[in-house]
């Protein structure tokens, strides 16, 4: 079983990046706690598209994830806040290698 990464891009309406930024903080992050499988979320922006990168134990528990009735939700919740525009990617990725730096390093 190899961990797997997803990374979802969506290109941003004009003047959304502070409403993505909240999405993401809030019902982002509260979503993806309560989902097995789950290990870890990363959302970035620039003014024009917006990126999440998360981290799964194993490609079948994203695969499940992205099938859920709690991940549909939160896929409408999106689509009505008006922050997505144009053309959404979602890249499945299987991790090859790791390295991670001591914690106090990178903060967000």
């Amino acid at each position: 079983m190899k961990n797997h990464l997803q990374l979802w891009t969506t290109d941003l309406a004009t003047g959304f990046g502070a409403r993505f930024d909240e999405l993401a903080a809030t019902d982002s992050v509260a979503f993806f706690k309560t989902v097995p499988g789950c290990v870890g979320a990363v959302f970035s922006r620039s003014e024009k598209k917006g990126y999440v990168l998360t981290a799964w134990t194993d490609e079948a528990s994203a695969a499940a994830a992205s099938t859920s009735q709690a991940y549909g939700e939160a896929v409408q919740r999106i689509v009505k806040s008006g922050v997505m525009a144009g053309e959404q990617s979602l890249e499945s990725l299987t991790v090859s290698g790791r390295f991670f730096a001591a914690a106090p390093a990178f903060q967000l």
